[in-house]
């Protein structure tokens, strides 16, 4: 997904293990329940995205704006994958993670 423009999108429970998603701009999209393991986030706009039970084992979001993303319930991020982005004012995390 090279310089993709989705908006509002639901990718409920969809496969993008591995997927690349490269200066896409994916805006309010869900990627609730979706396997994105492994998927590579590189300077997306992912204002308002809802990660909510996704697993991000091995998921990068470099240079990304996260910007009120929602990842409560996500397994397996950390704060580096979260501070690695270029915004993540206002983003939900689970419990146990602090910015």
């Amino acid at each position: 997904f090279i310089d993709t423009k989705i908006r509002k999108c639901i990718f409920q429970n969809s496969n993008l293990e591995r997927a690349k998603f490269i200066k896409a701009e994916l805006k309010s999209i869900n990627f609730e329940g979706c396997n994105i393991k492994g998927a590579t986030f590189k300077d997306c706009e992912l204002q308002s995205a809802i990660f909510k039970g996704v697993d991000c084992k091995g998921v990068s979001f470099k240079g990304c704006n996260l910007r009120s993303a929602n990842f409560l319930t996500a397994t397996n991020i950390t704060r580096e994958m979260i501070v690695e982005s270029s915004n993540y004012k206002s983003v939900k995390l689970p419990e146990g993670i602090v910015i």
